[in-house]
């Protein structure tokens, strides 16, 4: 995790416990708006859409050569 890494668990628990306190306040909202199946629809819609986009821009570090993982450890 390099220097940041306490920010970047903090970071992590945030989002964790704000998508608690926000998936079923937007889970009500999609069940009463549609019906009981919308909210599978739209949650795995967005997890299909969050995979391609990891798929698509995270950096393959298992792929790279190690002079460029040092270049990453670096800027950390």
């Amino acid at each position: 995790l390099g220097k940041h890494g306490a920010e970047l668990i903090g970071l992590e628990q945030s989002a964790n416990s704000l998508g608690y306190i926000v998936s079923p306040i937007l889970t009500f909202f999609i069940i009463n708006s549609y019906n009981e199946q919308m909210p599978f629809v739209f949650w795995g819609l967005i997890l299909v859409t969050w995979g391609v986009f990891s798929f698509l821009f995270v950096p393959k570090i298992i792929n790279m050569p190690q002079s460029k993982i040092k270049i990453i450890d670096l800027d950390a």
